[in-house]
């Protein structure tokens, strides 16, 4: 069964990464998934020029994966889903899955 952990809220990208990275050490399969208006986390994650991102692709980051959206097919991939809103309720209003 898949853990939704849910980030909301601004510049607390470091965070977002240093627990996907303990999580990662601790053989859990991860998945980042940004999910704010303004692709913000993204941001933070080192993309090659070369790569052209959509934002349904999964793209492998430190042995953590990082997608632009969520799809219900990840609960049966992941361990742990790590969800960033954004700093406005609009993402919040926009997020499936979360009951």
């Amino acid at each position: 069964m898949v853990t939704k952990i849910g980030f909301s809220g601004a510049h607390c990208y470091d965070l977002i990464h240093y627990v996907s990275r303990i999580l990662y050490h601790a053989d859990q399969r991860v998945l980042l998934c940004d999910l704010s208006s303004d692709r913000s986390l993204e941001a933070s994650v080192s993309i090659p020029d070369a790569v052209a991102m959509g934002k349904a692709d999964v793209l492998d980051y430190r042995g953590v994966d990082f997608t632009g959206c969520y799809l219900y097919q990840h609960d049966r991939m992941y361990d742990i889903v790590i969800l960033y809103f954004g700093s406005t309720r609009e993402a919040l209003r926009h997020a499936p899955g979360l009951d």
